[in-house]
């Protein structure tokens, strides 16, 4: 139930609250779109980075009874799940305060074709959904009846097994087919009435019209060509030429820009497979590593220093306008840099749980969005360089790749018997939460700017799409026979090094053309 309510929750949110963001810009201000979605992540992984270091210190660390061998937490897991689910409430207190300050795009249909809408999407999605997430499940019962096969001592509960197994999995399996087939049929119905009561003109509908018209031959005309120099015509186009003809070239420049945008988020499923591993697999080889910090005080104060300048760049960089912001910002960095290498040196030395490692990435996330933004976008423009978002995302997946390889060079030395420490662990951080802040955010812009006026929550629905791909992904690669740790790091290094080289190939042809929620038609 509650992973019921969150997946829902999450799944509404998200991608509404990203086109929310977007809303809020038109022509006017449209070239502040970058800076405010980075700002969004910022303020996203500010939580996050609270959340990663608070929420083990109040659950505690893991207690195993030596008799029983049960484990527990030496606090309470209850506040560990209740103190997110007050600060979310309070959130929504606060969102919702500020409902007559926002600009709101309003809903295109009345709550019945809406409702019909959603429902359709639905049970379109789980045509494809149920195999994917209820074959799995079918795959584990056929693991739990091997296990049985070879672990039990029995001779009849075996041959029982070995009897039954395979009918059950195949009964399993024929469900999962006919569900996702009921699911297919209820997607067809529910569509043809919503079809009849008023006709859509959504991406679904002007492609299914436009295979139609090819496949009946249907003859809308010559057509019109647009009124405006910003947008294609497409009467002539191969696929939806009738749909141009019959309605008008700007209205078929939306389906044509999802089928480019989704040519473009279908490699992005690879780095999310790397990207999520840092709070899972990587978590797991910190187990492996020594998690306590006991430096001596010019240690705590040289890592204070060191980190307080970085820091100190960053906001630097974000008040380079102003007069000596930049040096400003780095004495501020450096000075409190070393005031908390002081107090950790007073308070130390500290034993890390596993989990709290990841706390690097957010942390990390807000040190470089400043950097990347302020820093090195406008310095890759100085030197020729244009930073758009496709070559901004593939450096982003190169350098995902070279995180893995970061993190297959320790787990070697891991599986040699050195015993190394955790802080080495903040080289492959640092190079994927980089990765992070090229591909992430500026994904997000991307899909919000490209995608039609009217499929941007859509968009950005199969953008995070893109992440239930990827961790799928891992699943498969890691049941793959005889995948040691470092094996499994560098099979991913590999497939991001190649899915970066093919999603730069594909930005390389990509022709951009933007959607404002105030442009009556599109501009290139």
């Amino acid at each position: 139930i509650g992973l019921g309510l969150i997946a829902v929750g999450s799944g509404g949110i998200k991608p509404c609250v990203s086109a929310h963001v977007g809303d809020q810009f038109g022509r006017g201000n449209w070239h502040k779109l970058e800076k405010v979605y980075n700002a969004f992540y910022f303020i996203i992984n500010f939580g996050s980075a609270f959340a990663t270091i608070l929420i083990p210190l109040i659950r505690g660390k893991v207690i195993t009874d030596p008799v029983t061998g049960f484990m527990t937490y030496e606090h309470s897991v209850g506040w560990a799940f209740g103190v997110p689910g007050i600060l979310m409430g309070l959130a929504t207190i606060f969102f919702w305060m500020g409902r007559k300050t926002f600009v709101h795009v309003p809903a295109t249909q009345p709550f019945k074709l809406g409702l019909m809408d959603v429902l359709a999407g639905t049970f379109l999605f789980l045509v494809i959904g149920v195999p994917i997430f209820f074959l799995d499940m079918v795959g584990a019962w056929s693991g739990y009846l091997n296990e049985q096969l070879v672990h039990c001592g029995s001779v009849a509960w075996p041959m029982l097994i070995q009897a039954v197994g395979p009918l059950g999995i195949g009964m399993a399996s024929w469900a999962v087919i006919v569900t996702a087939l009921g699911c297919f049929v209820a997607f067809v119905l529910i569509y043809a009435a919503r079809q009849r009561i008023h006709p859509d003109d959504g991406f679904l509908a002007l492609t299914f019209q436009a295979l139609k018209a090819r496949v009946l031959r249907e003859d809308f005309g010559p057509g019109e060509a647009p009124k405006s120099a910003h947008v294609q015509d497409l009467r002539d186009h191969w696929l939806y030429g009738p749909v141009a003809r019959k309605h008008s070239s700007a209205l078929a420049e939306g389906p044509l820009a999802v089928w480019k945008i989704i040519s473009v988020f279908l490699l992005i499923s690879v780095f999310w497979a790397l990207f999520d591993q840092h709070s899972s697999t990587w978590i797991e080889q910190a187990k492996s590593m020594n998690l306590v910090v006991d430096l001596s005080f010019g240690g705590f104060l040289g890592a204070g220093a060191g980190l307080g300048v970085i820091v100190g760049l960053a906001i630097g960089l974000s008040a380079a306008r102003l007069k000596g912001g930049v040096a400003g910002g780095m004495l501020m960095g450096l000075g409190v840099g070393v005031g908390l290498g002081w107090l950790a040196y007073e308070f130390g030395p500290y034993e890390l749980q596993p989990s709290q490692i990841s706390a690097a990435n957010p942390f990390m996330v807000m040190i470089l969005i400043p950097l990347t933004t302020f820093g090195l976008y406008p310095l890759m423009a100085r030197l020729g360089i244009s930073p758009h978002p496709l070559r901004r995302m593939t450096m982003g997946m190169a350098t995902a790749g070279l995180a893995f390889v970061a993190v297959a060079l320790l787990q070697s030395a891991i599986d040699g018997g050195a015993k190394l420490h955790v802080g080495w662990q903040l080289i492959p951080y640092t190079i994927i939460t980089l990765s992070e802040v090229m591909v992430s955010i500026t994904g997000l812009e991307f899909a919000y700017s490209q995608a039609p006026k009217r499929m941007k929550s859509v968009i950005m629905g199969f953008w995070l799409f893109n992440v239930t791909l990827g961790n799928l992904l891992v699943a498969l690669i890691a049941r793959l026979p005889d995948m040691p740790p470092e094996k499994f790091f560098w099979i991913f290094a590999v497939l991001m090094f190649v899915a970066a080289a093919l999603f730069g190939l594909r930005g390389k042809f990509y022709r951009y053309k933007e959607f404002t929620q105030d442009d009556a038609e599109a501009v290139g």
